[in-house]
């Protein structure tokens, strides 16, 4: 988003992985293409600028498209004299159920070369780890490389507000949790 008289910086851009990429050159998370129907990558599926909003208090951009016959939405929007943008994802799945394995939305920090500083505690352990939002045990995931600082933060309201727990998921004894049974043909 680009604001009036003031200049603009990348900071951070939508991650799309490129087909067809060699053994190694991403995380397995990322090949949707194993049960393409249930794996989806928001970036993927935006295709188009549906609408460009601007009120006095700031403006919206949404993004929008299919994967497959799901529907993906993507909002952007900046506040006035807010140095931060809220992003909302939105997912529309087809089916009866619908299933989904994930619907990610991944970005990547807009640098030459690597940050100074990572902040990620007590998310991920090793390169093809998956954090899924009902254990996001960090307040926030930061990066900093110079004077260029990205956070991601949940929206924990948000997040608990549509809270799904798929048929079949046990609350177990330890809290929170659920334990999913998984069909190992999938």
């Amino acid at each position: 988003m680009h604001v009036t008289g003031v200049p603009g910086v990348l900071i951070a851009a939508s991650f799309r992985p490129s087909p067809g990429r060699p053994d190694g050159a991403a995380s397995p998370l990322y090949d949707s293409e194993p049960g393409a129907e249930y794996r989806l990558l928001v970036s993927e599926g935006l295709s188009r600028v549906q609408e460009s909003v601007r009120r006095n208090d700031g403006a919206s951009i949404i993004l929008s498209g299919e994967i497959g016959s799901h529907r993906v939405q993507q909002t952007i929007t900046l506040a006035e004299g807010a140095d931060h943008v809220h992003v909302e994802v939105t997912v529309t799945l087809t089916g009866s159920p619908p299933l989904l394995e994930y619907a990610l939305s991944p970005y990547t920090f807009e640098v030459d070369g690597e940050p100074e500083f990572i902040h990620s505690p007590a998310l991920k352990f090793a390169a093809d780890d998956v954090i899924g939002d009902r254990v996001f045990e960090s307040p926030a995931v930061m990066l900093q490389h110079e004077t260029r600082f990205m956070a991601l933060v949940p929206d924990l309201d948000f997040i608990n507000q549509y809270t799904v727990v798929a048929r079949g998921a046990r609350q177990v004894a330890t809290g929170n949790a659920f334990s999913v049974p998984l069909t190992p043909a999938k």
